[in-house]
């Protein structure tokens, strides 16, 4: 229905609430949109650099995390320890 209303983006959540981006919810958007014409935004709950990279894996183009500078600095750590 989002696609077919010229949605550019769908997404999982505000991230204000106590739920969030799940896996599940990422797959099933992803699923159901056709990625060429709708993205998709995980937000809420992606609190760590595995949480991102799992969303990414699910099918989503775009994340929304208040934890972005702890993600990178996880990041930053896992490369120099390369």
């Amino acid at each position: 229905a989002a696609q077919e209303a010229g949605a550019d983006y769908v997404k999982t959540s505000t991230g204000f609430s106590t739920g969030g981006a799940t896996l599940e919810d990422l797959r099933l958007m992803r699923g159901c949109t056709d990625p060429d014409c709708v993205k998709v935004k995980a937000s809420g709950g992606i609190r760590s650099l595995d949480d991102l990279i799992a969303c990414l894996q699910a099918g989503a183009d775009r994340i929304g995390a208040s934890a972005t500078a702890a993600i990178v600095d996880e990041m930053r750590a896992r490369k120099q320890n390369q």
